[in-house]
């Protein structure tokens, strides 16, 4: 028998398993470059255009990619290798299929808050990494303007030069003990004072989660607050604790339909707050995926496109 009869006789009795079902993007698959290197072109130039484009006080239009494709011929391994050519940049939000036509800008956040917690290269979720950059930006352009108006302090400047040399240090710069809950305070009424005066459609209470996410530095308190970021149920004294107001008001819960219809209210005004955000730093990726279920499903592939639009 020869050598290679002999290895197909070994790999037809016990054949070794192999998995390259790309389940998500930030699935990490063995990849090809030069397949599908077309359709990658496109989608890499598309995302130039919108990174040059934008500037925080004026976005660019948002510019959409339709992936067609027969099964198996590689979609989602598209957007795992975009995922991948992005790591340092944009945040990649994958989107699920979804079902219920009175949830969906609810189903697309729950989507986003749970991949904005996959790690990037640098080991900081996607999150951090994005909330870091952008309300140091915010922070030294406040801390700036005082200086200004004569309301200049060696604290401040220390406080700038922490920040320009490295925005991820951002949590750490507000000290310990009193000190910190003190600046942790006066920082978080500096970006929210920031984002009302330039940004008025920006959701007050996401944008107060989301700043003490950034603050915080224990990994319980920020699932916690991803958590109620989601619009789930947490304990009233963790919420109170870490100053997290209702999720829906209980003006704004009267029925249940009155609960429903809040609930996607605050979900489309959570999408946009991040929009918002996300343009002091890079175009966010919102990968929709098995979007072929939408197929005779009039009223559901309305309430997409509306809550897309």
């Amino acid at each position: 028998m020869m050598p290679n009869d002999r290895f197909k006789s070994l790999l037809a009795e016990d054949p070794p398993s192999f998995d390259d079902r790309i389940d998500t993007p930030f699935r990490r698959a063995p990849d090809y470059l030069s397949y599908n290197q077309r359709p990658f072109r496109h989608i890499e130039h598309d995302m130039r255009l919108l990174q040059k484009a934008s500037s925080p006080l004026s976005p660019a239009p948002s510019r959409g990619v339709l992936i067609i494709g027969a099964p198996g011929s590689g979609k989602s391994h598209l957007l795992m290798r975009l995922a991948q050519s992005v790591d340092h940049e944009s945040p990649v939000l994958y989107v699920r299929r979804f079902m219920n036509e009175d949830a969906v800008a609810l189903h697309i956040w729950q989507n986003i808050v749970d991949s904005l917690q996959e790690l990037r290269a640098s080991g900081r979720s996607q999150l951090d990494n994005l909330l870091s950059k952008v309300f140091s930006q915010i922070l030294i352009r406040e801390l700036q303007e005082d200086y200004a108006n004569d309301k200049a302090t060696e604290t401040k400047r220390t406080w700038i030069e922490q920040l320009q040399a490295d925005p991820f240090s951002i949590a750490e710069t507000l000290g310990s003990g009193e000190t910190r809950r003190s600046r942790f305070a006066y920082a978080r009424r500096r970006i929210l004072g920031y984002l009302t005066r330039y940004h008025r459609e920006t959701n007050p209470r996401i944008a107060h989660a989301l700043i003490s996410h950034c603050f915080v530095n224990q990994d319980n308190h920020k699932r916690i607050i991803q958590t109620w970021l989601a619009g789930q149920e947490i304990d009233p004294a963790e919420a109170k604790q870490l100053g997290l107001p209702q999720w829906i008001s209980d003006d704004e819960a009267s029925s249940n339909r009155a609960i429903w219809q809040a609930r996607e209210q605050q979900a489309l005004d959570a999408i946009h707050t991040l929009g918002i955000i996300s343009a002091y730093d890079q175009p966010l990726v919102v990968a929709f995926d098995q979007l072929e279920g939408l197929q005779g499903q009039e009223v559901l592939t309305r309430r997409w496109g509306d809550t897309v639009r």
